[in-house]
């Protein structure tokens, strides 16, 4: 199953996935125009307890750079620290995209009761069934993370660094 890409057409209905991203997230994603306006769409109480990868195209770049430090040279942890980062370092024409977003703290997910970072309540793992999912190489559920672009910017389609089994899921857009 490794080296074969599939597509199931409304496949997150099919599968029962449609409320798996907490609301406040999946509202942001559908009614903002931008992954800025996403972030901005976001309560600070939220944002203080989510990471995130956040990459910054300039608008006459192509080269994306990701948003590690504050200008100080301060590591930013959460998204709402990124958030405040993206603030003062653009001027609102440049794409953003954030990658591997999930929760900062590790917790009990409720189906499994395993520790993951996860934001999704549901995924295919649970739709397929602990045996089934167990059956495969590693089923990455601690780790995995949503990604928030836009026009010109996002990440392709891609093979992780790691052979684990996953599907990625369209939730919008």
């Amino acid at each position: 199953h490794i080296d074969r890409v599939g597509v199931l057409r409304d496949g997150v209905r099919l599968l029962d996935q449609q409320h798996a991203v907490p609301p406040p997230l999946i509202h942001a994603a559908r009614t903002q125009p931008s992954t800025t306006a996403f972030l901005d769409a976001l309560d600070e109480s939220l944002l203080s307890t989510l990471r995130g990868r956040v990459y910054i195209t300039e608008s006459d770049e192509r080269d994306e750079r990701e948003v590690k430090k504050a200008d100080d040279g301060t590591p930013l942890d959460t998204l709402l620290d990124k958030r405040s980062a993206l603030r003062r370092e653009t001027d609102g024409t440049a794409r953003v995209y954030i990658g591997e977003l999930r929760r900062a703290a590790k917790y009990r997910h409720p189906i499994d009761n395993r520790f993951v970072k996860t934001v999704c309540s549901f995924d295919v793992k649970d739709w397929l069934g602990r045996q089934t999912a167990d059956a495969m190489p590693y089923w990455d559920r601690y780790d995995e993370g949503v990604f928030v672009g836009g026009r010109f910017a996002g990440s392709p389609m891609h093979v992780d660094q790691v052979g684990w089994s996953n599907v990625g899921k369209n939730f919008c857009g």
